[in-house]
């Protein structure tokens, strides 16, 4: 159905695709403390732009034929995916830091283990893409560093290679997974699998690392959901009178 928010933005600047096809539209506000952002810096244009085209790189893989993806005012975007109806994916695979984190770990003589952290975060992912495990099928996210993260993840698993050392992988500061390393992987290729993973997530996960960070914390402070059945001359009867009501 069509959930109206009666506030100042309403459901102004609806695009045809939207009563059509249905849909989705979401609109983003940028997350701040007293007005600033983590850094204790003030937000800017640029970072909202940043946010923006993070977004935009984030719902290409999902094939929407005219996504709209609009600044409004100082610190919200406008979200319009025709034809979607998966809201909560969307929202996982926006909303999401998917930060990825890599740490040397090592053990004390009493087995106490310690955790280094490596230069090697997701910004050094050249190419992210699901794919599943050769032997065992399970779901994983296979990636691609770039020259300076392929020399660092050779290093780290050259250091840790025939010990008892391991590479421990961090995904928004919760461990995924620690594997020993057998050899040293010098070609900056890898892949990362979880307990938890499935093929949704791994998708998900994906597309996430590839298009890098969202440069500043976002909420979604409005959504609705436009049911195509509606067509489109109910549709404005209903935005009419969510107006006027």
């Amino acid at each position: 159905g069509v959930r109206i928010d009666r506030d100042n933005d309403g459901p102004l600047g609806l695009r045809l695709g939207l009563d059509l096809q249905g849909g989705i539209h979401l609109v983003y506000q940028a997350v701040l403390q007293d007005g600033l952002k983590k850094d204790g810096t003030p937000l800017t244009p640029d970072d909202m732009e940043g946010v923006r085209q993070t977004i935009e790189r984030r719902v290409n893989p999902l094939g929407v034929s005219e996504p709209g993806i609009q600044l409004m005012g100082d610190n919200r975007i406008v979200l319009q995916l025709p034809g979607i109806e998966d809201v909560e994916q969307v929202k996982r695979l926006i909303g999401e830091t998917a930060s990825l984190n890599f740490k040397i770990r090592e053990f004390h003589t009493d087995g106490t283990p310690v955790d280094t952290p490596l230069n090697l975060t997701g910004d050094d992912v050249e190419r992210a893409f699901a794919g599943t495990h050769s032997q065992t099928n399970a779901p994983i996210v296979n990636i691609e560093f770039n020259s300076s993260g392929a020399k660092t993840f050779g290093e780290a698993t050259a250091r840790i290679t025939g010990t008892d050392s391991r590479l421990a992988i961090f995904l928004d500061d919760v461990e995924l997974v620690a594997p020993v390393a057998e050899e040293a992987i010098l070609g900056g290729q890898a892949f990362i699998q979880g307990p938890d993973f499935t093929p949704e997530r791994v998708q998900t996960l994906a597309i996430q690392l590839e298009s890098g960070r969202l440069p500043v914390p976002i909420e979604v402070i409005q959504e609705w959901t436009v049911d195509a059945t509606l067509g489109a001359d109910s549709l404005a009867k209903s935005l009419v009178a969510g107006l006027v009501g």
